[in-house]
């Protein structure tokens, strides 16, 4: 089952509810924000793979042949 995504990928929402498009936020809050998703993605997809472990050797199989 796919997710859509909640918000534009050039749209940010703040904890607070606020929102700012992502070239108008400062250089070190864009890198923070990057670091978070990059670390959220890779828990997420840890999970995912953990679970599914066929899937993971498909994956596996698939960038071997790259």
């Amino acid at each position: 089952m796919e997710k859509a995504l909640k918000i534009l990928p050039s749209m940010m929402v703040g904890s607070d509810g606020t929102k700012a498009e992502w070239g108008q936020l400062p250089v070190g809050e864009q890198e923070w924000m990057e670091e978070a998703f990059c670390r959220r993605i890779g828990k997420n997809l840890s999970v995912y793979y953990s679970a599914h472990q066929a899937e993971w050797e498909r994956l596996a199989t698939e960038f071997s042949k790259e």
